[in-house]
Formats: C-alpha cells, sequence, structure tokens
C-alpha cells in the first residue's frame, strides 16, 4: 500500500491542489489504482459493510488488478469547505432456496 501511496502522490497532489495536469494512460491507472485502494478501505469503515469478494480484494492486493466491474468516475466541486466520495454498490445475489 505505501508503495501505491508513493507512486500515486505527485498526480495526486495536483489533483487535489486543483492545479492542471494532463495524466497519460499509466498515470491514470495509479490514481485508478489508488483510488479502488482507497474503495476497498472505506467498505471496511463499518463491520460487515464491505461487498468487494475477497478474491478480488486479494488480486488487487497481490497483483493491483482492479476488478472488472468497478468504474471509477472523478469530478472536481468549488465546494471550498467540502470533500468527499460517493460509492455506489449493488449487491445481487440469488436465493438458492431449501
Amino acid at each position: 500500500m505505501s508503495q501505491l501511496e508513493q507512486e500515486a502522490r505527485p498526480f495526486l497532489t495536483p489533483l487535489i491542489n486543483g492545479t492542471p495536469i494532463v495524466l497519460d494512460a499509466k498515470q491514470l491507472e495509479v490514481v485508478a489504482r489508488w483510488i479502488t485502494l482507497k474503495s476497498i478501505v472505506a467498505e471496511h469503515a463499518a463491520r460487515n459493510n464491505f461487498l468487494t469478494p475477497r478474491d478480488d480484494r486479494v488480486a488487487f492486493k497481490e497483483r493491483g488488478t482492479i476488478p472488472a466491474y468497478f468504474r471509477i468516475y472523478c469530478a472536481n466541486h468549488n465546494m471550498t469547505d467540502a470533500a468527499g466520495y460517493i460509492r455506489h454498490t449493488s449487491d445481487l445475489r440469488l436465493d438458492p432456496g431449501p
């Protein structure tokens, strides 16, 4: 995790500060992996609140593989006193029945 933090910092700092920056595909990948990491960590803020399956968490940890069903969108806003994120997740499971 620390390595990813260090790798993402040069791209995230301008984004957070509102400084214009152009990112190439590899740099966008780094930012996407950082966002994935933070999303997975945030899932665990409350007990039993996570939905990313264990196999996907392990694949991300071991290989940096972003689950294929993740969609990451970033935007800016002009609110000076607030920051945050929104994570929308759907969990559809079939009831195996008796």
